[in-house]
């Protein structure tokens, strides 16, 4: 079966004896189902010679026997979307079903996408089979292994009083006159229609009470899961905060304590580099917890919006003039061409500045990293363009998770945040953010946002009222 197949639905008529109407509730079914729209397909059925069975048929699509069985071939061409198979536990003929059993064809037509219908009789069931020769002393050709059963989306019971179906055997519906007699005497035996009674009645019981135990599994799981994230998710806030925020809050303290010292004389150079050290430690570790609470604000639904029409100009070059001096060297293009867009412009320097800091650490020193804009209806998108390595397919999922370093070699380069509080900033403007291979190797990272005016209006657009939450830091580069 093919990866975007939708297996099939199963659904058993399950009979405490034969006669009991299994075979007719199943063709009235089909018969509603028909009359809803459903493309309805009588696969095979087995009417025993009963008129009022035969007479059920008429007015159904009915398939052709092949070799006096079921025509597997022929239905799996036909694809209904319901298949409706008798005897769910009869032996093939040769020339039949492809396989020897006919609850073997069944699982095929399921794997294929077709919902089906069936019916067997509780004596059938593998597990039951020599419970039941020993009830009734009469031997049981043909058994369904209990599995197939159990996969079933729904089982329906079709029982009957002993006494009313003894007396339907009598009238002849449902053996022929020259077998009635050791019917009624062997399995048609009141003792015995009784205690099959039982066993049908415990059977969807117990399905039922194994589907409530999936269901009680499946809530249990999904329960679980958002502590099994948190918890992911706090093992690695430990982990990067160990590390990235304990370096530079060494650093300047190093440094402090270095200039404190009074054994030591320094030269005036010496206290400005020590000075230089402490105020980049302390500059990055403020970013580290910017970057901290922001995300923090930005899954609680706390991050406070100020949307005005925004010139791509007005948030680019500050973005690039907070970048590490003497970096990358960065182009721009066709930015004043593009329209405004509607946007919180510090939130968006930030957007923009993590995105061109990332692609700088990660091309080439030859390769400049590029930054165009372009309208698109009534949005307008900025690509960032590096000639890096990329990422693998796979390294897409991960792309966007905090504290994920996916490509850089060392851990100097923040908590792994940037893409992350990136995508949720640009999401909180109304916007989205995809990376993209980029022709020739690399990553292309597309932020689209809405322009602040439609085409013909040049009155801004009316921004949604935002959530009131804390004040919000400014812009700080990458981290």
């Amino acid at each position: 079966m093919s990866d975007d197949v939708r297996p099939g639905a199963l659904k058993v008529y399950l009979g405490s004896a034969p006669g009991v109407g299994k075979t007719c509730r199943m063709l009235d079914e089909a018969h509603r189902r028909a009359a809803q729209g459903t493309d309805v397909v009588v696969g095979a059925v087995e009417c025993h010679g009963r008129p009022y069975t035969e007479a059920l048929l008429a007015g159904l699509d009915v398939l052709p026997p092949a070799g006096g069985g079921l025509d597997l071939a022929a239905l799996l061409a036909r694809r209904p979307r319901l298949a409706v198979v008798d005897d769910l536990a009869v032996v093939n003929t040769p020339g039949g079903g492809r396989r020897s059993r006919r609850w073997q064809d069944i699982e095929e037509l399921l794997a294929a996408g077709v919902d089906v219908i069936t019916a067997v009789d509780i004596r059938h069931l593998e597990s039951l089979n020599d419970l039941v020769e020993k009830i009734t002393r009469v031997p049981v050709t043909g058994t369904v292994p209990d599995r197939v059963v159990r996969r079933a989306r729904q089982i329906e019971l079709v029982d009957m009083d002993p006494e009313a179906l003894r007396r339907r055997m009598a009238h002849g519906g449902i053996h022929a006159p020259e077998d009635m007699d050791a019917a009624l005497a062997h399995h048609f035996r009141p003792g015995n229609l009784t205690a099959l009674r039982e066993l049908a009645l415990r059977r969807p019981a117990g399905h039922v009470g194994a589907a409530l135990e999936r269901a009680r599994l499946a809530e249990a799981t999904a329960e679980v899961e958002p502590v099994r994230a948190a918890d992911r998710m706090r093992t690695a806030l430990l982990r990067a905060v160990g590390h990235d925020l304990r370096t530079p809050l060494a650093a300047a303290l190093a440094a402090v304590a270095s200039l404190r010292s009074r054994d030591v004389r320094f030269s005036a150079e010496d206290r400005d580099a020590l000075l230089a050290t402490a105020d980049e430690s302390l500059a990055k570790l403020d970013r580290l917890v910017a970057n901290l609470l922001d995300l923090s604000r930005l899954e609680a639904g706390a991050l406070t919006l100020a949307l005005r029409a925004t010139a791509l100009e007005e948030v680019v070059v500050p973005a690039l003039e907070a970048l590490p001096e003497g970096g990358h060297r960065i182009e721009t293009r066709h930015l004043e061409e593009a329209p405004a867009v509607l946007a919180d412009p510090p939130l968006l320097e930030r957007v923009i500045a993590n995105l061109m800091g990332n692609a700088a650490r990660h091309s080439p020193p030859h390769e400049p990293v590029l930054v165009s804009a372009s309208a698109l209806a009534d949005r307008v998108e900025l690509r960032v363009v590096d000639r890096g390595p990329g990422l693998p397919p796979t390294g897409r999922d991960r792309l966007f998770a905090p504290f994920q370093r996916l490509g850089d070699t060392d851990n100097s380069t923040g908590l792994g945040l940037g893409l992350a509080l990136a995508r949720g900033l640009t999401e909180a403007m109304d916007g989205t953010l995809t990376p993209e291979d980029t022709p020739g190797g690399g990553l292309t990272m597309v932020l689209s946002l809405p322009c602040a005016a439609r085409p013909g209006d040049l009155s801004p657009r009316v921004p949604a009222v935002a959530s009131p939450g804390p004040a919000r830091p400014g812009a700080a580069p990458p981290g």
